[in-house]
């Protein structure tokens, strides 16, 4: 199996139930022997920038060094998770190894810091709450149909997913 196929595999079986439900990894050939890992997102209908993928990784294949990498922004999560990286290269990314891919998708932060880079990989401008604010605060949760954007921006949908509620008949603040 070449390191494209590893990581894309990798990718898709390591995924958070966020990023499963509202998207996909897939793999993008570049020129050279670069290619890039990028989430496609199956729903982008509120943002206004309409961007409908965005960028996790890339990946270097053939010559002397076959690696992943990632934002060195993103070093310190690898880091704090115990996951080994063999350095940065020429545009600072940190690269890993296919190796040591591997064993980072065994490891249980792993999910979590991709999440991580694809929630921080959008870019839009944070708001309160939207109109679904007593929906939300009724069910518990976030109930926007475009999740990455809500999960991005909506600064409610922080307080909800610490259970502090405060709207509607399950109000705790």
């Amino acid at each position: 199996m070449s390191i494209k196929d590893t990581a894309i595999q990798e990718f898709n079986r390591t995924a958070t139930a966020l990023l499963k439900e509202n998207g996909h990894f897939d793999l993008q050939e570049m020129v050279g022997n670069d290619s890039v890992v990028y989430l496609i997102d199956s729903n982008s209908s509120y943002r206004t920038n309409n961007e409908k993928s965005v960028v996790v990784a890339k990946v270097k294949e053939g010559g002397k060094l076959e690696y992943i990498s990632f934002s060195d922004k993103y070093a310190s999560l690898f880091n704090k998770a115990g996951i080994m990286f063999s350095g940065i290269d020429s545009t600072n990314n940190i690269r890993l190894s296919e190796m040591e891919f591997t064993i980072a998708a065994s490891n249980p932060q792993f999910p979590l810091i991709i999440e991580h880079i694809v929630l921080q990989s959008f870019n839009y401008d944070s708001f309160g709450c939207c109109g679904r604010y007593l929906e939300c605060s009724n069910a518990k949760k976030c109930i926007h149909d475009d999740i990455f954007y809500a999960t991005a921006s909506c600064q409610y949908k922080k307080h909800l997913d610490k259970g502090e509620i405060f709207y509607g008949e399950n109000k705790t603040i």
